[in-house]
């Protein structure tokens, strides 16, 4: 079975880092490795730091949901203090058939008026005992049919506080349509020493109490908005928008939600919702926080840690490459001078420096290096010895044989009386020794070298009756 080839890409990766300087490899290694380390530290320290964005924020929304409770309990406990000093301070206190309601609804309007919008008393068949600012109701109302009515005689032991609504009871010129919270409760009226039911109304301005809302949530992540015990929306940012079907809230999934905070789900997003019971009224005051505002909290932090992290790594880089170069620039001198001595250059000097082990490593090779040198120069002259040893062997190995040969050849001329050729002979064996002996030079000049040829071979040929004849063709320039 043949093995799996491996990916191309490797290869090429290989291949491209074998073919960088040291210097490259130690700055991208220490590099990706500082990198890699600063990437997971941030990323933990992100997570930890994004747990803790998102729950000092839901802190913060808490303690804002504690807050506007507070704020909308002092509303409603205003509601309830006008209505107690009404009931407790007035209307049991007077007999109808004896003494109107009129002056102290009056006196009561003028102290709070800058949030009371009217106070009325009515009998329990509907008609006006007394009311202030205003006592004209308008024509055709039937206070009997309204709910807040309607709740106070049905449960007659509590004080019932309605949603927002448009006060349309009385003749009003100057403001005809008002936004108001009633508060209605059941009173026993007195007339002539008898007592009868009867329903106290106070209606106060809502825009007090949009205003703890507004005022309290403009800066803040998300928004808050306040329902009864059965869900109903008394504030809303998006209250138009919602009762004219263009906008939606979970109201109803909050109102069985006790006090806490809670993750839910709502048209596809996720979000954060804080609960906080108003006092005895059942009314709750709902803090939304969707995931996407921590997002952009979260985007914010990831560009500055993005930022951050962007000049650690340039810091980085720079530190690296300073630092490979100090530890990778004396390996690359060295480098230098190793592949300069490859190319048989042995008078170089041999960088030594940087380190510690690089300038051991160069001090040995400068060793090497002498030691190379003393060993080529002891073989020049160990081979220049050996060349002129066997040279003066076998010149010593010639020499004597030729001279007997010679000697032999005048011996025999002289005997023979011929002693022109003899004389001529011993001429030509003198200056051919004399020519070998140059006055001790080993180096002689071409023209002196046929010379010395030149008598070797007229003795030769002398011996010999000229049985060979020779031919020297050398060129003027070089004799020399």
């Amino acid at each position: 079975m043949s093995e799996t080839p491996k990916p191309k890409f490797a290869s090429r990766l290989r291949r491209y880092l074998r073919s960088k300087s040291i210097q490259f490899m130690i700055s991208i290694s220490f590099t990706l490795v500082a990198i890699g380390c600063m990437v997971i530290m941030g990323m933990l320290l992100y997570f930890q730091f994004t747990q803790s964005l998102k729950q000092v924020i839901i802190q913060q929304n808490q303690q804002l949901v504690n807050q506007i409770s507070l704020n909308v309990y002092s509303y409603t406990q205003s509601m309830k203090r006008i209505s107690n000093s009404m009931y407790y301070s007035v209307i049991k206190n007077t007999d109808l058939s004896a003494k109107t309601l009129d002056k102290e609804m009056a006196l009561l309007y003028e102290v709070n008026n800058d949030s009371l919008i009217s106070i009325a008393c009515f009998a329990g068949d509907g008609s006006l005992i007394g009311a202030s600012p205003i006592a004209n109701l308008k024509q055709g109302v039937d206070v009997t049919q309204q709910e807040w009515f309607v709740r106070a005689n049905n449960i007659i032991e509590n004080q019932h506080f309605s949603t927002p609504h448009v006060q349309n009871l009385f003749e009003d010129s100057n403001s005809p349509y008002r936004w108001v919270i009633s508060l209605s409760r059941m009173v026993e009226l007195t007339d002539a020493g008898t007592t009868s039911r009867g329903v106290l109304l106070v209606d106060m301005n809502y825009s007090g109490l949009e205003q703890i809302f507004t005022q309290m949530t403009s800066d803040n992540a998300g928004y808050i908005y306040l329902i009864d015990s059965s869900g109903q929306l008394i504030y809303h940012p998006q209250q138009k928008l919602i009762y004219a079907g263009l906008y939606h809230e979970n109201n109803q999934a909050a109102a069985a939600y006790a006090d806490g905070t809670y993750e839910e789900e709502f048209e596809g997003a996720q979000r954060q919702v804080i609960i906080k019971t108003v006092g005895y009224t059942g009314w709750k005051v709902v803090s939304v926080v969707p995931n996407s505002e921590f997002s952009i909290s979260f985007g914010q932090l990831r560009l500055l840690a993005f930022a951050i992290i962007g000049f650690a790594i340039l810091l980085l880089v720079i530190v690296n490459s300073f630092v490979s170069s100090r530890v990778a620039n004396p390996i690359k001198k060295l480098d230098k001078s190793v592949k300069d001595l490859e190319k048989g250059n042995l008078d170089l000097n041999i960088y030594v420096g940087g380190p510690y082990e690089i300038e051991h490593l160069g001090k040995t090779i400068t060793s090497v290096v002498e030691q190379m040198r003393g060993l080529m120069d002891d073989i020049v002259v160990e081979q220049e010895q050996k060349r002129k040893s066997e040279f003066d062997a076998l010149q010593a190995q010639i020499n004597p044989h030729f001279l007997y040969n010679t000697l032999d050849s005048i011996v025999w001329m002289i005997e023979s009386d011929r002693y022109k050729e003899a004389i001529s002979m011993v001429t030509a064996l003198a200056n051919l020794f004399r020519i070998s002996l140059s006055k001790g030079k080993n180096v002689i000049s071409i023209k002196t070298e046929l010379q010395h040829a030149g008598y070797y071979l007229h003795i030769q040929n002398t011996r010999f009756k000229n049985k060979f004849t020779t031919q020297m063709n050398i060129d003027p320039e070089i004799e020399r």
